[in-house]
């Protein structure tokens, strides 16, 4: 029986970049959501995901996590890897970055907000303007009052990761 395909790849490059011509990326009508399998966690904010033989680079864009090389980098992607690595997700895509490198929401198996959980644990800041429907401004909060994460230390603020890269490193 031939059924036709509902999305392939090309399908999903082609949505992604009409959705950024459009504009309006949190427009659900302008997004598609499939399921992957994470294959690596690169860092706290980017995952890697194998969807039909394709690899691809998911940014979430409502979390900026710490840089490998900086303090709490590497907790942040062993705290992604632990929550969503070899583990089948579903993904609401939204924009395209590059060739088989998209934006998007992740959920896991157990139904959580993979950027929820990673703020929750303190491993990632809020980005600003993401959050306003999933309320991470909260969460980042109660992570901050409870010392979790890149907030255990009350000595010493954590630094940004968007600080970091633009050279303030201690």
């Amino acid at each position: 029986m031939n059924r036709p395909r509902a999305f392939g790849m090309a399908g999903l490059m082609a949505l992604a970049l009409g959705v950024l011509l459009i504009g309006s990326p949190e427009a659900a009508a302008d997004s598609i959501t499939f399921k992957a399998v994470v294959a690596d966690a690169e860092d706290g904010d980017t995952l890697i995901v194998l969807r039909n033989r394709a690899r691809i680079r998911l940014e979430i864009p409502e979390i900026d996590a710490p840089e490998l090389d900086q303090p709490y980098g590497k907790d942040s992607k062993k705290k992604a890897a632990a929550l969503a690595k070899n583990k089948v997700v579903t993904i609401r895509a939204y924009g395209k970055l590059g060739q088989n490198y998209l934006l998007g929401e992740v959920w896991l198996p157990n139904k959580k907000h993979y950027a929820k959980e990673m703020v929750k644990a303190g491993l990632a800041w809020v980005k600003e303007g993401r959050s306003v429907l999933l309320d991470l401004e909260h969460l980042q909060s109660e992570a901050k009052a409870a010392k979790r994460g890149l907030w255990e230390d009350e000595e010493q603020e954590p630094i940004p990761p968007w600080e970091w890269r633009s050279g303030r490193r201690k």
